[in-house]
Order: structure tokens, then sequence, then C-alpha cells
């Protein structure tokens, strides 16, 4: 796994999605959308927690992103997410 620090955009309040001028990180090449399979996972960096983490509330499940504050939920097709 690689993981680089990306400095957090000035003006930009914590936890506030923005650009972080990041792009020439990633190297995605030749790639084709579609599904995929997936699972919950966790890993902690410098004491920041990434990952993607279950979540259940009221009988529905949720797969929350972190750092961040999203939250993905079924029909699972990407469209649908909670912040």
């Amino acid at each position: 796994m690689k993981v680089e620090q990306v400095r957090r955009t000035p003006g930009v309040p914590p936890a506030q999605a923005a650009s972080a001028g990041a792009d020439a990180l990633i190297e995605l090449g030749r790639y084709k959308l579609e599904p995929i399979d997936v699972e919950p996972f966790t890993t902690t960096v410098d004491g920041t927690t990434f990952g993607w983490i279950l979540g259940q509330y009221d009988g529905s499940y949720s797969i929350h992103i972190e750092p961040g504050d999203f939250a993905y939920y079924a029909p699972w097709d990407g469209l649908g997410y909670d912040t």
C-alpha cells in the first residue's frame, strides 16, 4: 500500500471536502467502469483511520467512508449517499 500525505487546501474547514491538488498522485491508466465486490476494512496511518466501515441504523446497513463524513447505503448503485 502506498500512502502519501496531502496538505489541506488553505481556507477549507476541517471535515469539508475540497480538492487537495493531488491529481498527480493518481495513476489510473486505462480502466472500465463495472460492478465490483468490496468488503469493509480499516487501516491507521499517523493516527488517522482510513477505510470502509460497516454501519447499521434502524435495520439498514451502510458503508461509512473514513476519514470523512460519507455513508453509502442500498441500493448500492453509487448514486445515493449521505453526508
